[in-house]
This record gives structure tokens, C-alpha cells and sequence, in this order.
């Protein structure tokens, strides 16, 4: 079984299927695991900050039990985070505290949790799917270094953006195909940023109104977050950009986008604190684009398969009733997946 995404579905998936015996294998393109659900380390290791979800929140009865096992082992915790609205040039708290949850100590501990036991290969894009005369697969890969293989397996889980899935199913499933036409996604720019300064009176979670020639979308303490190392004299920020104003500026470069971003900050943060900031001392500022940042509009099942291509769709665009949850979709969405496949291999 070969699994192509190791997000939060794909390991999900993995995991269910290897907790019922299932061999399977996981391929990822990026430099680590965890999607969405990652966090920005230098190449030495160190910790930058969380810059994809920030964190999740958990409604369903079964992502509850899930969650409070994760609790337990320690790789999870619960926040409870006062919001705070920037409307009107103005900080306005929500009336009650949002639950949500993290990883500890890092979002990325929980994708590492998933994969333990599993075989994953990190760093390695999938150049494309071949059918084989005995209706199994053929799987072309790419490592980093260009080194070239291929595997067989006899189903393939695609648990990746809509636009990557269809580049992979090409013309192996129109039903497949068809399906993902309905999924859109939101690209978002992401701005990590430390600052020597404690940024006193700023609040752990700002969401401001979008609207107008609005950049930035949210602002969060990510040094603030329940067992994050924080130093009293500087800040840790991650720095969404709005929606709109990234889907605009999609093909930007990277060092523009940067500038962009940190000079609105820069404008927006004495605004928020009430007080001039006569020298905003930047120690490190980095980037990053999500394509596919999050789906805006999904589909009602929470996976989708076809049988003949033996090819099966999960990922968190799947479970969309009224409401998405980001890593809770994703998590239902691989264990439906996993279910699914476990009973007709059974």
C-alpha cells in the first residue's frame, strides 16, 4: 500500500492501516513531514516557529478521544487563548476563550507521533503513476539528489492538494478527476518573524478583519504558545497573509514578499500596541507560501475511491458539512480511508 502525502491524512491513514496489519509506505515531497501541520526549523535543527495551522480545535467524538491520547503521551496540549479582533483601528476581545490544541513542543510532534513505526520517505516527489498488465502500480519516484526509482504496490492513497492529486491521476480515473473540480483552496503567504522586543500589550492571537487594501490576516505569539521556549526580551511572530491579497500575489518572489510583509507589520504593530516602536530590531525573518493553504470550498464524503483504478482520495477538503476543522477533516478523512481499504482487503 503506498501512501503519496504525509500530512496529517496521509499519516492518519498510515497509521490506521499499520494498527490492522497493513504493510504501507508513505512518500512525502517535502523536507519533512506534517503538511500543513509542520513546523520551520533551521538545517541544524533549531526551532523557528509553527508556520502552517497554528492550531486546531476538536469537535468530533472520536478526534476528542484521539486528541486526549495525544494528550497523554505528551505530544499535545490543550490551549485556552483569549481571541482578539482588529477592527476599526481597534483591539476587541471575543467574549469567551477559544479551546484549542497544539503540539508539544512543537505541531510537528504530532505528524512525527503518526509516522512512528511506519516506513515514510521524506524528500521524494512521485513523477507518476503506471499501470502494470497485472493491475498493479508502478511508482516512478525522485529524491532530492535526483536519484531516480521505482516501487509497485497494488493501491495508491493520494493524500495531497487537489491540483497535485489530478497531476498524479492523469488519466487513470475521470471519476476521480471530476471530483476534485469541486475542491478549491486558498493560497496564503506566511511571515516568521523575532523581534528584540517583548512587544508588551500585544495580544497571543490577533485575527483582523479582512477587507479594503487589507494584507495581513492574523497575528500570533508563537513563543506564547503552552511549552514553547520564550526569551522576556524578544517575539516570536507568525504573520498570515490575507487570503485575497496572496492569491493576487501568488507568483511573487519570495524577498519581495518578505518586504512587503514585514513593513506592514511593521506599520500594523504600533497601531495594535498604542505606543511608537522606535526601532523595530528585526534578529531573523523568513518567508514561506502555502499553494494550497487550506480548502475554502469541500466535499460532503469523507473520502472518495475507485475501486477499478484502485486509487483512493483523503486529505482535509473531505467531511465538509458546515463546518471545516483543518487537522480534525484531515485525521477523519485518512482513518475513513484507511477503514475503507482495510475491509475490502479483508
Amino acid at each position: 500500500m503506498l501512501i503519496v502525502g504525509a500530512g496529517i491524512s496521509g499519516l492518519s491513514c498510515a497509521k490506521h492501516l499499520h494498527d490492522r496489519g497493513i504493510p504501507v509506505c508513505v512518500i512525502d515531497q517535502g523536507y519533512r513531514i506534517g503538511g500543513r501541520c509542520s513546523t520551520r526549523r533551521t538545517y541544524e535543527g533549531e526551532v523557528i516557529a509553527d508556520h502552517g495551522a497554528p492550531s486546531f480545535e476538536a469537535k468530533d467524538p472520536e478526534f476528542e478521544d484521539a486528541v486526549s491520547e495525544w494528550i497523554a503521551s505528551g505530544i499535545c496540549t490543550q490551549w485556552d487563548v483569549d481571541r482578539y479582533q482588529w477592527t476599526d483601528d481597534s483591539l476587541k476581545q471575543e467574549n469567551e476563550p477559544s479551546r484549542l490544541y497544539i503540539g508539544t513542543p512543537t505541531m510537528d510532534a504530532i505528524a512525527f507521533h503518526l509516522a512512528s513505526g511506519i516506513a515514510v520517505q521524506s524528500g521524494t516527489r512521485v513523477l507518476g503513476l503506471r499501470k502494470k498488465t497485472d493491475g498493479n502500480w508502478c511508482v516512478e519516484t525522485e529524491s532530492r539528489d535526483g536519484g531516480r526509482s521505482e516501487a509497485s504496490c497494488t493501491h495508491v492513497v493520494i493524500a495531497t492538494h487537489p491540483r497535485e492529486a489530478v497531476r498524479l491521476i492523469g488519466d487513470h480515473s475521470s471519476f476521480l478527476t471530476s471530483t476534485l473540480e469541486h475542491v478549491q483552496t486558498a493560497c496564503v503567504w506566511v511571515l516568521m518573524m523575532r523581534i528584540k522586543d517583548p512587544l508588551e500589550g500585544l495580544p497571543v492571537l490577533v485575527e483582523v478583519s479582512e477587507g479594503g487594501d487589507g494584507i495581513i490576516a492574523k497575528i500570533i505569539r508563537d513563543d506564547h504558545k503552552p511549552s514553547r521556549a520564550r526569551d522576556t526580551d524578544s517575539s516570536t511572530l507568525v504573520i498570515h497573509a490575507c487570503s485575497d491579497w496572496s492569491a493576487a500575489n501568488r507568483d511573487l518572489d519570495h524577498d519581495e514578499a518578505q518586504r512587503v510583509l514585514t513593513e506592514q507589520t511593521g506599520l500594523l504593530l504600533p497601531e495594535m500596541l498604542g505606543y511608537e516602536i522606535k526601532d523595530l530590531r528585526i534578529d531573523d525573518v523568513q518567508v514561506h507560501r502555502w499553494g494550497s493553504a487550506h480548502p475554502v470550498e469541500g466535499l460532503p464524503q469523507l473520502c472518495e475511491t475507485d475501486d477499478d483504478a484502485r486509487i483512493m482520495l483523503c486529505g482535509d477538503a473531505f467531511g465538509w458539512k458546515e463546518l471545516a476543522l483543518g487537522v480534525q477533516s484531515a485525521w477523519l478523512s485518512g482513518r475513513a480511508a484507511a477503514a475503507v481499504l482495510a475491509d475490502g482487503l479483508g
